[in-house]
């Protein structure tokens, strides 16, 4: 098997990498766009799934990786949004998934239990709209286990597992938690520090 046809260059730090790393954006309409599940048909380009590489993108490197002649559209503050969105998406969709495989922890009675059993937490993720009390306990328990507080809200955390709301829900250590750490860090390498690094704080987002 060739390796070589997994590799694609960054088209602004210049560093080869597996596609699997980089973000791929096309032309669709003659409007750029980030193409997220590789699906979009036509000439990509790819950049590093950090924030100075796709905020380092500007209209003449994507005409010139595009062989584009003419001006494309290109809305960076757009592409970041509709990023932002689609990372948050998988977040989502892989606690569902580890909810169904029986690692997720939900409801405040199930982890206030799992707690005193001392169960290997992996991940915490805490409801950003829970009050400050409530909150001060859960990190209290979970002292040495990350924590994010900012992504979801009661009812985001509530639907993750099949609830109406939920305060907490922990992640015991698996693959499943492997796989989220890595889409978390990905959010905060793009993000530079708008979402918890595992200290429970909050910081300011690039994107209000």
């Amino acid at each position: 098997m060739n390796k070589n046809k997994f590799l694609r260059t960054c088209v602004v730090c210049k560093t080869c990498k597996n596609k699997k790393e980089l973000f791929r954006f096309v032309a669709a309409d003659n409007i750029v766009c980030i193409d997220f599940y590789n699906k979009l048909e036509g000439r990509g380009f790819y950049t590093c799934k950090t924030y100075s590489c796709i905020t380092g993108l500007n209209e003449k490197t994507v005409n010139r990786a595009l062989k584009k002649s003419e001006n494309l559209i290109f809305d960076k503050e757009n592409i970041l949004k509709i990023l932002h969105s689609n990372l948050i998406n998988q977040v989502k969709n892989t606690l569902k998934l580890s909810n169904k495989s029986g690692v997720v922890i939900g409801t405040q009675n199930a982890f206030n239990k799992a707690v005193e059993e001392k169960k290997n937490f992996d991940l915490i993720f805490i409801a950003k709209d829970i009050s400050e009390n409530s909150y001060k306990k859960i990190k209290y328990c979970s002292a040495k286990t990350k924590i994010n507080n900012a992504l979801f809200n009661k009812e985001d955390l509530g639907r993750i597992i099949g609830k109406n709301e939920a305060n907490v829900i922990g992640i015991l250590y698996s693959s499943f938690s492997e796989m989220i750490k890595k889409q978390l860090d990905t959010i905060e390498n793009i993000f530079e520090g708008a979402y918890s690094n595992g200290n429970g704080n909050k910081k300011n987002s690039q994107l209000g």
